[in-house]
C-alpha cells in the first residue's frame, strides 16, 4: 500500500514537472538552430575567401525552412532543415553571396528563428561588412 502511494505521488510530481521541461527543449532547439546558422554563415564566409570564389546561402523561410551553402556551381556544401529542429520556425531571411575578396556580402541580412506562432525569438544578422551577429 505504501509503495503504491510513494509512486502515485512521483507520477503527480513528473506530470506536475513535464510543461516546464518542454519549454527548455524548445528554447533549445531554438538556440541550437541560431547557432547552427550562426556557424555555417561564418563557413561561407571563410569558404568565400579560402577558395576564392562566391560561395551562397540559399534560404527557404517558413515553418518548413531550409537552407544551404553551396559553391555557386551546384556543389551542396552544408545544408540545414526544420526537421533537425521541431517546432522552430525561420521567420525571415533571405539568400545571401560572400564574395571572394574579404569575405563581404552582397547584401545585408537578418535570419529570425520564433518557437511556434508566438513565441521567444532568436536572430542572426549579418552586417554590410560581414560581421556575423547573433541575438
Amino acid at each position: 500500500m505504501e509503495l503504491m502511494i510513494v509512486i502515485a505521488i512521483i507520477a503527480i510530481l513528473a506530470a506536475l514537472a513535464l510543461p516546464s521541461f518542454q519549454s527548455i527543449i524548445e528554447k533549445r532547439r531554438l538556440a541550437g538552430a541560431a547557432e547552427n546558422l550562426f556557424a555555417d554563415l561564418q563557413y561561407a564566409r571563410s569558404e568565400a575567401i579560402k577558395r576564392n570564389s562566391t560561395i551562397e546561402l540559399d534560404v527557404t523561410t517558413g515553418a518548413n525552412w531550409s537552407y544551404q551553402v553551396d559553391d555557386g556551381s551546384g556543389g551542396v556544401l552544408k545544408t540545414a532543415s526544420a526537421s533537425e529542429y521541431i517546432g522552430i520556425e525561420m521567420v525571415t531571411g533571405n539568400d545571401i553571396e560572400f564574395d571572394p575578396r574579404q569575405g563581404m556580402p552582397d547584401a545585408t541580412q537578418t535570419y529570425t528563428f520564433r518557437i511556434g506562432p508566438a513565441g521567444t525569438i532568436k536572430t542572426v544578422a549579418v552586417n554590410a561588412i560581414g560581421r556575423i551577429e547573433m541575438d
